[in-house]
Order: C-alpha cells, then structure tokens, then sequence
C-alpha cells in the first residue's frame, strides 16, 4: 500500500470515530493535520470564499439599486 492510501485510510478512520464521537483529542488533532494537508479542502475552502464573495457583491448591487429607485422616484 502507498503511503496515500494509507493517510486515505487513516482519514476516514477518524471521520468515522467524529461521526460516532468516540475521537480523543489527539486523534482529532492528527484529523485536523490531515485536513490542512488535503488539497480537495483547500480547494473547497476557497471556493467557499468565492461564493461568499459573489454573495456580497450581489446584495450590495441589489442596495444600490434600490438606493437608486428611490432617489430616482423622489426626483
């Protein structure tokens, strides 16, 4: 076995003691360093970012927007 599909195993060995919340603290702890590790995280995480900043730029959008019906309809 690669030591890749051995870090996989490992992985979701302790996913599954999250999952039943049998997993001791350095366990969660070797879990966490893993995780940083995984590039399928990291990539998930920025595209988190991504969409949280999509988000933003459409609600300010729709603000200015509606600022500007406003001011429009006053006019």
């Amino acid at each position: 076995m690669s030591p890749e599909t051995n870090l996989e195993e490992r992985k979701k060995y302790l996913l599954r003691k999250v999952e039943d919340r049998t997993i001791s603290e350095s366990e969660a702890l070797e879990l966490a360093g893993i995780l940083n590790k995984d590039a399928k995280i990291r990539e998930l995480d920025e595209g988190v970012r991504t969409l949280i900043t999509l988000g933003l730029g459409a609600l300010g959008g729709y603000l200015m927007a509606k600022l500007l019906e406003k001011s429009s309809v006053s006019t």
